[in-house]
């Protein structure tokens, strides 16, 4: 299976087996044997592409050549806006992060060291009652919900765990939703300061600690229908915006310092999950990589980014290169797999896109694996 590296509030890039399966599942403009960019990993902190060792590189038109009403006639539905509306019983990011951490560092305060969603002694964790706590109705609902986890052999599945996921709690977390909570490993993977003691973490009475403390903080025993939901705090103008910028920038309308095209990354990334939610944005996304490959040519291909660019800023002149990393990322993210099961509680506007999408396809596509035109009965 694929690994993404995929830290809040960091850059996050796939291996090419994951820009596949996308690609596969979407079946879009390349059949199974091509993808949307090059083979990108990790060198000693180097974002790098491996050219496929029978291919050269070519490049290639990265999008069907539409005027903009063309383009809006053929995406049909796809550019019908969704109206944004906060749902009963929904929670932000902020709000969920905020009752996780002040639990656990209550539960820390009583001798129950773990911060993370993992255990030992076959036990679960103080702060995974905490977790619990959240998605359930009251202290003897949380407690009942512990005792069915404790009586498990070393794993823990999902108990609503794919709604946070992706902040970081639950570091063995598996996607099909087998194993959320490890109960088996040594207290150092639990966040523990040693590997040596859980603390009061190895009880079976830890989870329901959980559970009786996260009562002393806001926003908990919330029930099951309860969400986190990722668009909450989040701008569309925002979002908008920083395309525009970085579009601008690569056109050469207007110029941005580095610490201007770090910020605007900055605020794209922050947003990049309500690029499923407008056409206007998602579409300007794909113009913003256009215009960079129609000036520059494809990431990884062309001369200033052939032997791959450091990951995080070190002074040098890669500032735009990450940009644009990031918002093929988030096109990946949002966009590539906004048909597929998701735990977005707000409908996405992709699966209505297909015609739209059809035919649109990344410069880097040529260079490895090599494109595939697209099947007549995909």
């Amino acid at each position: 299976m694929a690994h993404c590296i995929d830290l809040k509030h960091q850059i996050k890039t796939c291996t090419m087996v994951r820009y596949l399966s996308i690609l596969v599942s979407f079946i879009l403009t390349v059949a199974q044997s091509s993808a949307l960019t090059g083979d990108e990993g990790f060198d000693d902190g180097v974002v790098v592409a491996n050219q496929h060792p029978n291919q050269t590189s070519m490049m290639g038109v990265s999008k069907v050549n539409l005027s903009s009403v063309d383009e809006r006639n053929l995406a049909g539905s796809c550019t019908t806006p969704l109206e944004y509306v906060k749902l009963p019983g929904s929670f932000s990011i902020d709000e969920y992060s905020t009752f996780r951490d002040q639990c656990t560092q209550k539960c820390n305060n009583n001798g129950y060291c773990c911060t993370k969603g993992m255990g030992g002694c076959n036990a679960l964790p103080c702060n995974t009652g905490c977790h619990i706590a959240f998605f359930t109705d009251d202290v003897a609902a949380c407690k009942a919900e512990c005792t069915r986890g404790n009586s498990l052999e070393c794993y823990y599945p999902s108990f609503h765990h794919e709604q946070i996921a992706h902040l970081g709690y639950n570091p063995w977390w598996n996607p099909d939703g087998s194993n959320a909570v490890g109960k088996c490993w040594g207290s150092e993977i639990c966040g523990c300061p040693t590997n040596d003691s859980f603390g009061n973490d190895c009880s079976s009475e830890a989870c329901e600690k959980g559970c009786e403390l996260a009562g002393t903080v806001a926003n908990s025993f919330n029930g099951e229908d309860a969400k986190v939901d990722n668009s909450i705090g989040l701008s569309l103008s925002d979002l908008k915006d920083s395309i525009t910028s970085l579009k601008s920038h690569v056109d050469g309308t207007s110029t941005l310092t580095k610490a201007q095209v770090r910020q605007t990354k900055a605020k794209f990334e922050e947003n990049s999950k309500l690029l499923d939610h407008d056409f206007d944005a998602m579409d300007s996304a794909f113009d913003l990589v256009d215009a960079y490959e129609s000036q520059n040519g494809a990431l990884f291909i062309n001369s200033k980014t052939q032997g791959g660019f450091p990951r995080t800023n070190n002074g040098d002149q890669y500032e735009l290169e990450r940009a644009i990393l990031a918002v093929q990322q988030g096109i990946l993210d949002e966009v590539y797999e906004g048909t597929s099961e998701s735990i977005d509680i707000h409908n996405s506007i992709v699966e209505n896109c297909e015609n739209y999408l059809r035919g649109r396809y990344w410069q880097t596509a040529r260079f490895f694996p090599g494109f595939v035109d697209l099947p007549n009965n995909p």
